[in-house]
């Protein structure tokens, strides 16, 4: 818990949840959002851009933190998260306001950074993509093509059972190039005993359940109570590519506000956004040029400057 420097019982409140599943949110706090970061040295120092200046489970453990907290209980709530969030928070989201009257949880909206919201989509996409990227070469294309799609390019539709051998071999990703600078202050004993662990991907995956595969009917149904969503997209991550976000977004078959694609930016680096609208609620999908699956460490500033605008229900611009 990271209390606000600045009018705390009063300003928005924020509850992070990272992706995985299994990833302990630790990580989002040491990395990207938190009061601290690392030096290339190993020491820690402030980070400017840090959040804080700004399902039943999880449900519990939200009422345990307001009776722990209760001078909280009036600021508005926002919850938040990145990758494999995108369904979990959604559907915690559902939860609270169903179920929340009695707790008189103050729930505003969710803001979900390069969230998995759709297999079939993400998957598809992530071929157009990797190709469109240069990260697939012709000859793999044509290859996706003939085997998955009959040898037809024009509205093919990759799905995920069709991803064996060949449609799957060309996505493998390196595992060299390792960001060093958070293991010289993790690394030594005295720091990494204290520390629990931050991804068990294994242990989750054993005793997890999907449930979910596509998010669409919760966000319907968000979007017909009075709520705002923000989703933000790095453009290079292929994980949870953005086109995916893009698609999710026109599929739910939202008004559109203004021209599809407005351009955004801070300090020198763009993006585009999209605003879609109901009678009482908002959607905001946005691009974060440069930025890759973790925007809010890479792209922090700009990052920063949107989540701040969204929870003072400010247009971004």
């Amino acid at each position: 818990f990271v209390e606000s420097d600045k009018d705390a019982t009063t300003r928005p409140l924020i509850i992070w949840f990272s992706g995985g599943p299994g990833c302990s949110s630790v990580v989002a706090l040491l990395n990207a959002i938190g009061p601290f970061e690392f030096a290339q040295n190993g020491h820690l120092q402030l980070n400017p851009y840090s959040w804080h200046k700004t399902i039943k489970e999880n449900y519990d453990a939200i009422k345990d933190f307001f009776k722990k907290h209760p001078k909280f209980l009036k600021n508005p709530l926002y919850l938040m998260g990145e990758s494999y969030a995108g369904i979990f928070v959604p559907v915690l989201a559902v939860h609270i306001l169903k179920n929340g009257q009695d707790n008189k949880f103050n729930l505003k909206g969710l803001a979900l950074g390069n969230p998995f919201l759709h297999e079939v989509l993400n998957i598809h996409t992530s071929l157009i993509y990797a190709y469109e990227h240069a990260l697939i070469d012709q000859h793999d294309w044509d290859n996706f093509v003939e085997d998955c799609c009959h040898g037809c390019e024009d509205g093919c539709d990759f799905r995920p059972g069709q991803l064996r051998g060949l449609c799957l071999t060309a996505l493998q990703t390196e595992k060299s190039g390792l960001n060093l600078v958070g293991y010289k202050f993790l690394g030594p004993a005295e720091v990494s005993e204290g520390v629990i662990n931050l991804c068990s991907y294994s242990q989750v995956t054993k005793s997890y359940k999907k449930e979910y595969d596509d998010m669409s009917a919760t966000f319907k149904w968000l979007m017909s109570k009075k709520f705002s969503i923000l989703l933000y997209y790095g453009d290079t991550d292929l994980v949870c590519n953005f086109l995916m976000g893009q698609r999710f977004a026109y599929k739910l078959n939202l008004k559109m506000s203004g021209r599809e694609k407005q351009n955004w930016h801070v300090d020198g680096h763009a993006g585009f956004k999209t605003l879609y609208q109901t009678a009482s609620a908002n959607l905001t999908f946005l691009t974060v040029r440069g930025a890759g699956h973790m925007a809010a460490q890479w792209r922090a500033p700009q990052v920063f400057h949107a989540v701040s605008q969204f929870i003072q229900n400010k247009e971004l611009s």
